[in-house]
């Protein structure tokens, strides 16, 4: 691998590290690192076959090769901690590893305001003891130790595996 892709990958990796719930927008990053939109589509998806990232798309994109409005992860949501990123986004990205482990079928929303993900076509918010439900059918919580009416706790989400 040539010296400016590993540039690129540390680039691509310091921007997850960093940033709230990272939704691709491949023109601006294109853009900001200096590279062709194929260069960078390939990186991702070396990064994502390495179990290096979690790349969740949204259903109406499943089929095609762009990734916009897909959200991106560390495939492992301690990496975070390990980085000293923004562990904001550890919360949603374990609900996407516990779900995509478990075999489910996850996406990312086509309309952030009602909810972040869908999973086998039930929508879900991801966040701390507050989070509301917006529009979504349940809300996962961290921080919560017993079920409510709409609402699981986080850790139950563990015991998918």
């Amino acid at each position: 691998m040539k010296e400016n892709h590993l540039r690129l990958i540390q680039a691509i990796v310091g921007h997850l590290a960093i940033s709230v719930i990272p939704v691709i927008s491949v023109e601006s990053l294109k853009r900001e690192w200096g590279v062709s939109k194929t260069k960078l589509y390939d990186l991702i998806e070396v990064m994502e076959r390495i179990c290096l990232i979690r790349v969740v798309k949204r259903k109406a994109t499943v089929a095609k090769t762009h990734l916009r409005g897909a959200r991106l992860f560390f495939y492992d949501p301690s990496t975070y901690y390990v980085l000293n990123g923004n562990t904001a986004n550890v919360q949603e990205a374990f609900v996407a590893c516990a779900f995509e482990e478990a075999s489910r079928e996850i996406y990312a929303s086509d309309d952030e305001k009602t909810c972040g993900l869908v999973v086998n076509g039930v929508t879900l918010e991801v966040g701390g003891k507050s989070k509301k439900l917006k529009g979504a059918d349940f809300v996962v919580r961290d921080g919560l130790d017993v079920p409510l009416s709409g609402v699981i706790p986080m850790w139950l989400l563990g015991m998918m595996y």
